[in-house]
């Protein structure tokens, strides 16, 4: 059932457009795109908005469009880039141009046979295609997080390498190729992709991803993001989210740090040393480079 309703119908039903401008002043009524509104107010969260938008759109499409890029991402549950989405992504079969409206932006461009499918009843590219299309067009962190999920979705080695070769002469095929070469589903976050290959571009070597670390009597001790088991030293990516997600019902945010404390402390008591990365720095090459060069004269200590 539709989401959304037509600024005509809420007229139709007795409301001025002062009424409508009050109701969205109030937040009782969302904004969605000209013309189109929602009553549904809990929007909280860009996949969300997203996901109405698409309804208030969908009406417009026919039936050779197939929805794309950031809203069959949205659909797939993959990653979305960073920023406000505005407009609703499609592509129709053609051959180059297409057009940008303020809410759709919509491509021209050849889709074979079976790089389509449908969620909730909607035409999107597949998750292979959908997550190879983003990785060209964006930057390679974002990238290789939208392969990583798209590996854990169950998008096997053969479609990968289906799409890559169907794909070859797109522009950005570069990236796509290295967010493939690297996808590793046991990546657990975006913000953890992408400091993956902030370590690529810094020469630092690869990881081992959700480390185990047992004490000598054979119970473990936790598990870690990343891990260079040679030098005695493991990586955790701190990210607001990754917190959220070990909240217990009625525990406090306050505990929760206190207990990665303890868990980082009696880890550390067996020989073991930890590096942290934040979401800032994983925007900066030389903060993780210098984070690399100290951690390795501290593992030589250790060792």
């Amino acid at each position: 059932m539709s989401t959304s309703v037509r600024a005509t119908t809420l007229i139709d039903d007795g409301m001025s457009q002062r009424d409508i401008r009050g109701f969205v002043d109030r937040g009782e009524l969302i904004h969605l795109r000209y013309g189109r509104y929602s009553w549904d107010t809990n929007l909280d969260g860009e996949r969300l908005r997203h996901l109405r938008l698409i309804d208030a759109t969908v009406d417009e499409l026919d039936t050779q469009t197939v929805l794309s890029h950031h809203s069959a991402a949205a659909l797939h549950g993959l990653p979305l880039p960073y920023g406000e989405i505005v407009r609703v992504t499609t592509i129709r079969p053609g051959r180059g141009g297409g057009r940008v409206r303020a809410h759709h932006r919509q491509q021209r461009i050849a889709i074979p046979v079976g790089d389509t499918t449908t969620v909730d009843g909607l035409p999107v590219t597949t998750l292979a295609r959908t997550a190879v299309d983003l990785a060209r067009e964006h930057p390679l962190g974002y990238g290789q997080a939208v392969v990583d999920v798209a590996e854990t979705r169950g998008v096997d080695a053969t479609q990968w390498e289906d799409m890559l070769a169907r794909s070859r002469r797109r522009p950005g095929m570069g990236k796509a190729r290295s967010a493939v070469a690297h996808r590793d589903g046991r990546s657990e976050s975006p913000g953890e992709s992408r400091a993956r290959v902030l370590m690529r571009e810094c020469g630092i070597p690869a990881p081992r991803l959700q480390y185990s670390v047992f004490h000598p009597s054979g119970r473990l001790l936790g598990r870690t993001d990343f891990a260079w088991p040679e030098l005695r030293l493991l990586g955790e990516y701190d990210g607001l989210v990754k917190y959220g997600r070990l909240l217990k019902p009625g525990q406090d945010p306050g505990q929760v740090v206190f207990a990665e404390k303890r868990r980082e402390e009696a880890i550390c008591a067996q020989g073991w040393w930890f590096v942290r990365l934040t979401a800032a720095d994983i925007r900066s090459r030389a903060a993780v480079s210098a984070m690399w060069r100290q951690a390795e004269l501290v593992s030589r200590r250790l060792r």
